[in-house]
């Protein structure tokens, strides 16, 4: 995965079930532009420094879930299964730095904070990557060149799996279930 980026991509302009979206060229938008820089990896997240062009509602949560990195413990345009009771209870964003001209003096006023304790427990949990992921993720890429467009692996064009969702069973196969009233794969009679 690349190491910064640009999301350049309006939002709506409305709210539609108490969230804001990245807008369809049919819909009321206003521009957004989010850049984002990876600080530090971890096995299963990056900490990430971004620096908004634009100062819209929500921007953040919105424009990096929709480009596949939603913040740790959003639970409304994050990943559902990490923001569990056991997770973070908050969204796991925090303004390091801020800078502003003074709507009076029109001065640079810029300010700084640092990480609250909840987002340095969250961080000292983490997992560092480790060498061997880290070595073949760079052998991939350094590997095999880019496909042409439209030309991608078959696993890249087959259904995407969420993580948590049991073992894998062939296409129209049925999940067995346990009978009512069975509390355990052999049940109450002993057999």
């Amino acid at each position: 995965r690349e190491d910064q980026g640009v999301v350049d991509v309006p939002l709506r302009d409305e709210w539609v079930s108490g969230r804001r979206a990245v807008a369809r060229a049919d819909e009321a938008q206003k521009p957004a532009r989010t850049r984002w820089r990876v600080e530090k990896r971890y096995a299963d997240a990056a900490l990430l420094e971004v620096a908004l062009d634009t100062g819209r509602q929500h921007q953040i949560r919105v424009h990096l879930a929709h480009i596949g990195l939603p913040i740790l413990g959003d639970r409304v345009y994050g990943r559902r299964n990490e923001a569990s009771r056991t997770g973070p209870q908050r969204p796991m964003l925090h303004a390091r730095r801020l800078g502003f001209a003074h709507p009076v003096t029109g001065e640079r006023v810029e300010v700084e904070s640092p990480p609250p304790a909840d987002l340095s427990r969250v961080l000292a949990r983490l997992r560092p990557p480790t060498p061997r992921v880290s070595a073949l993720m760079t052998d991939r890429s350094a590997a095999r060149p880019d496909p042409a467009p439209g030309a991608g692996s078959r696993r890249e064009s087959g259904p995407k799996r969420a993580r948590g969702n049991g073992p894998r069973r062939k296409a129209g196969s049925k999940r067995r279930t346990r009978p009512k009233g069975r509390t355990s794969p052999r049940g109450s009679r002993g057999d």
